[in-house]
């Protein structure tokens, strides 16, 4: 006989020996069992694995940080992609935000980062509870999954794909357990299964890209574009019906966040829907009060045409005030470094691209070839990984003016509106703020003048508009014409994307020197009171995207945590841990915080693709993306339905897209490539911790 104590009563057993499906003699369940069996010792026992503990947190916080280069990215392409923040304001705002979530609603039961594989208690799989337990195979298993995840996201983010993080840990997991239990403990159904997984796919991109193309038309011809029915209800002023809906408009905003957040975090997913949907709309409730009696007066202080008449009113323009000094001048600076630049913080492809011509350079003689080689890489990796003029979306005009300004220099013909040695890119003169974007003001430096025309037809080489002389009188002459075939090109930017290369300097000039505007270029319409409208969906656009990065981190950092949590478990508690483990608050802290490291120093390289290179991105048009993707996510979570957020984000892009311009206008061969990305996610990720699992399972083999 065996006596065994469990669940706080002794029980007289018999101790047999060890077969599958028998349960271990230590487990506290086992008092509802006649027999039962001591561990085989077929594998090391979890607690003596110090070793794959220490890997396993290193691993997670990599993984972690590229989460926030990846998929936490996601929520500010929009945001940036149409000029509503610049970039680094956008990276830093995100990873609070993100930390926040992870912090405030991150913590509890673990997420379950094993859907698609068995459940550790099935008595043929890991046999959790069992005398032939394999839960050290399971330990070792989470931790090639991080590893594995975290190399394809790597991968990932380098290519500047978005990729889904929850699939990647999954297809990792489904890896993992196929090495190290066998193909029978896949589960293929569609609630929670594999073929859930799949369906995915297809699933969140059309969703999301309905919801957000029904959202682009309603708000297109309710305040953008009037149609027949406002007129008729006597609402034809774009201004007006702006103001008037952005309370509308953050009501539901507000509503459907706080749904998911609800909806998505571990405190409050168990909660009954009803609640979740009455403290949503509570909250709502005050948001909307609070933006009709407060919101909506500051949006109509500050519309852009106000702020030039007050402009007017003082002299004409707005009162320029010196450069702050001494303390004020250095916190002006750390704001202007921290907030206000339209580029990373890190530009890795120009550091790259630094070390490869140093490394050319380093040994002329024919014996360095292997450093030549290592050079020339580093040089390829540098070219791919750039930022460049890309994050702000001006690459292909600045590299035109670079070229130009080369060629003219050579012949003596490059000279400035105003006497100084450098021409400005067109990026600065189209897009760079107030000053250049108002440029035309200052006749002491008008592109358009004889100076600067005689400049730029002592170029006999090349077209005077293709000059960079060239391109700044253009802009002058584009001001001052203000046909009405230009003003009818102006107004059709609402719905046209200006052409492929929506960011060359010559057209962009076209539409924007209509109007004499000192805001960003995506606003540049033909009359204030569109280019009002479009204004407020600005401050709409920043708002959900915070509040959808609140809501990431809240749930998706488990992607990291959940799996280290497992291999904590299962260190601290041994063998017949079976159930999920707590994620402590200390550990979403430090992943958190790796998750807005991963935005601030990586992130602009899927905002950047999502941003600029898909399709044309503005105010309105990104508050729809942004809508669609998290209305998509809320329905999918109440109807059961697999989705993702990259996924949503993705197909509402292409989908408002072509809702807006055409399917001729949405970047089609990069989409494929994002599509493939997709669908390479979970094999990938599979194969991976597939063969990271064979190899540390003979690590931990006691038989060995």
């Amino acid at each position: 006989g065996f006596l065994s104590a469990a669940s706080g009563r002794a029980l007289l057993q018999t101790q047999a020996e060890c077969v599958p499906g028998r349960v271990d003699c230590d487990n506290p369940d086992a008092f509802e069992e006649e027999f039962c069996a001591p561990y085989n010792g077929y594998y090391t026992l979890p607690g003596d694995l110090q070793w794959v503990l220490g890997l396993s947190a290193t691993v997670g916080i990599i993984m972690a940080f590229f989460i926030g280069a990846n998929d936490a990215a996601n929520s500010w392409a929009t945001s940036v992609g149409s000029g509503a923040l610049p970039l680094r304001a956008a990276l830093i705002l995100g990873g609070i935000m993100e930390w926040a979530g992870a912090l405030s609603l991150g913590y509890g039961v673990a997420k379950t980062v094993t859907k698609g594989t068995a459940k550790v208690t099935d008595p043929q799989c890991f046999a959790c509870g069992f005398c032939d337990s394999h839960m050290t195979v399971f330990m070792i298993g989470m931790m090639s999954a991080l590893f594995s995840a975290a190399i394809f996201l790597l991968l990932a983010t380098a290519t500047a794909m978005p990729v889904s993080t929850t699939h990647a840990i999954i297809g990792a997991v489904v890896g993992s357990t196929v090495s190290g239990v066998g193909f029978g403990c896949l589960e293929w159904k569609f609630d929670g299964g594999l073929s859930g997984i799949i369906a995915s796919w297809v699933i969140s991109p059309v969703v999301s890209g309905l919801i957000a193309m029904g959202a682009y038309y309603v708000t297109y011809y309710t305040i953008l574009e009037p149609c027949a029915l406002m007129r008729w209800l006597r609402l034809p002023n774009r201004r007006t019906n702006a103001l008037w809906g952005q309370p509308i408009l953050i009501f539901i905003q507000t509503f459907v966040l706080v749904f998911l957040i609800l909806l998505k975090s571990k405190p409050t997913k168990g909660w009954e829907l009803s609640l979740q949907a009455g403290i949503a709309m509570a909250i709502a409730g005050g948001v909307f009060i609070f933006a009709l009696v407060f919101w909506r007066p500051f949006l109509r202080y500050h519309l852009p045409s106000n702020k030039r008449l007050r402009a007017l009113e003082g002299g004409g323009k707005e009162e320029e005030k010196p450069d702050p000094t001494g303390v004020a001048g250095v916190v002006w600076r750390v704001i202007d470094w921290t907030l206000l630049r339209n580029e990373p913080f890190i530009d890795f492809g120009a550091i790259f691209t630094r070390w490869g011509a140093a490394l050319e350079r380093t040994c002329p003689s024919f014996c360095c070839v292997p450093i030549h080689l290592l050079g020339r890489l580093f040089s390829a990796l540098g070219h791919a990984l750039t930022c460049g003029g890309r994050c702000n979306g001006v690459d292909d005009a600045d590299a035109k003016f670079e070229r130009l300004a080369s060629k003219a220099s050579t012949d003596g013909a490059a000279k400035s509106v105003n006497g100084d040695d450098a021409l400005k890119k067109p990026s600065q003169v189209t897009m760079n703020g107030d000053a250049d974007a108002s440029s035309g003001d200052d006749e002491s430096a008008v592109p358009g003048s004889d100076e600067a025309s005689s400049s730029a037809g002592s170029d006999t080489d090349a077209k005077p508009s293709e000059t960079p002389s060239g391109l700044l009188a253009q802009r002058e002459a584009n001001i001052d014409k203000e046909t009405v075939a230009e003003q009818k090109l102006a107004l059709d930017t609402l719905k046209n994307p200006l052409d492929k290369e929506r960011n060359k300097a010559a057209k962009a000039d076209l539409i924007g020197g209509v109007v004499r505007t000192v805001t960003p270029h995506a606003l540049r319409t033909a009359d204030e009171e569109s280019e009002d409208a479009l204004w407020t969906f600005s401050w709409l656009l920043v708002f959900t995207a915070a509040w959808e990065s609140y809501a990431h981190g809240a749930n998706d950092t488990g992607n990291a945590t959940g799996a280290f949590t497992g291999v904590y478990t299962i260190f601290a508690d041994g063998l017949n841990a079976c159930s999920k483990g707590e994620t402590p608050v200390w550990i979403m802290a430090i992943a958190g915080f790796f998750v807005a490291l991963g935005i601030c120093i990586l992130g602009y390289r899927v905002i950047t693709t999502i941003g600029f290179k898909l399709t044309d991105i503005n105010f309105q048009r990104g508050y729809c993306v942004e809508f669609g993707s998290t209305l998509s996510v809320v329905i999918a979570t109440i109807l059961g339905l697999p989705v993702s957020t990259t996924h949503c984000q993705v197909g509402a892009v292409v989908f408002v897209g072509c809702a807006a311009f055409g399917p001729r206008h949405v970047a089609w061969g990069l989409f494929a490539k994002i599509a493939a990305a997709w669908v390479l996610t979970v094999p990938l990720a599979a194969v991976i911790s597939g063969a990271l699992t064979a190899a540390f399972r003979q690590a931990v083999n006691a038989q060995n």
